[in-house]
C-alpha cells in the first residue's frame, strides 16, 4: 500500500524503479511461507538423536 503512491507518481522508467521493492516482496513473502510451512518436511532431515526437530527445522528455515 505504501508503494501505490509512488508507483501511480511515477513516470516512464522511474515506474520500473518504483515496482522494485515490491518485485523483492512478493518472492520473499511466498518463498517464506512456503519454507515454513514445509518444516514438518524438513523435520525428518534432523537427525532422530537430536531432541526437539520441529524447533531445528525452523531455526534452519528462519536463520539460513
Amino acid at each position: 500500500m505504501a508503494a501505490k503512491n509512488d508507483i501511480s507518481q511515477a513516470r516512464g522508467l522511474d515506474k520500473i524503479v518504483a515496482l522494485t521493492n515490491l518485485c523483492f516482496a512478493i518472492p520473499l513473502a511466498a518463498f517464506g511461507a512456503e519454507h515454513l510451512s514445509g518444516a514438518k518436511f524438513l523435520m525428518d532431515l534432523v537427525p532422530s538423536y537430536m531432541p526437539w526437530r520441529l524447533f531445528w527445522a525452523y531455526l534452519r528455515r528462519l536463520c539460513g
